[in-house]
């Protein structure tokens, strides 16, 4: 281990990796418990602290996109002229129905009967209280392969907001106000 770290003599770790360091002179790594050099870094320079600090920075705000993305993906459609809903429904519609031991399946059977019966009766009864189908809903295909279904608009208080089995529910909401929303699967 001592000789792998005497390697990067004149090193420092900036933003993920070993870069020579602009600094003057090394730096010693000492083991307290045996006092022995474990490796000699060179002095970090203010142009060191700026590239980290950057690198923290763009690596931060990276990582809040990728948080953020079905959010702004959301803002860009809208801002496109395309209902928020349209995003999620496309992606929704382009999911592989199959066999889960079929290579690319993202989506497989309901796994009983009876099961998929409910899900089903739940979805008609969705559509007979009004509620906006955008997609899905139906079966697939022979067998217990039911669509990935979305709903718009539902409201709290309806039965398929609080029992949620293998459909997805979708509510545009106001983007001004954060809001986390529970789904029971």
């Amino acid at each position: 281990m001592c000789e792998a770290l005497l390697e990067r003599e004149h090193t420092i770790f900036l933003a993920g990796e070993w870069r020579h360091g602009h600094g003057a002179g090394p730096l010693e790594v000492i083991d307290p418990g045996t006092g022995a050099v474990l490796s000699r870094l060179r002095h970090g320079s203010a142009a060191d602290v700026d590239k980290s600090a950057r690198a923290t920075y763009l690596r931060d705000f990276a990582r809040g996109l990728e948080a953020r993305r079905d959010y702004l993906v959301g803002v860009q459609m809208h801002s496109n002229g395309k209902p928020r809903a349209e995003a999620p429904v496309a992606k929704t519609r382009a999911l592989r129905i199959g066999s889960p031991v079929e290579e690319g399946t993202e989506i497989g059977p309901i796994t009983t009967s009876a099961q998929c019966h409910k899900v089903l009766w739940m979805v008609e009864e969705a559509k007979s209280d009004g509620l906006d189908c955008l997609t899905g809903g139906a079966i697939d295909r022979d067998g217990q392969f039911v669509k990935p279904t979305i709903f718009r608009d539902v409201p709290r208080d309806h039965m398929i907001w609080h029992t949620v089995p293998f459909m997805t529910v979708f509510e545009e909401i106001n983007r001004n106000s954060p809001i986390t929303l529970k789904y029971n699967q």
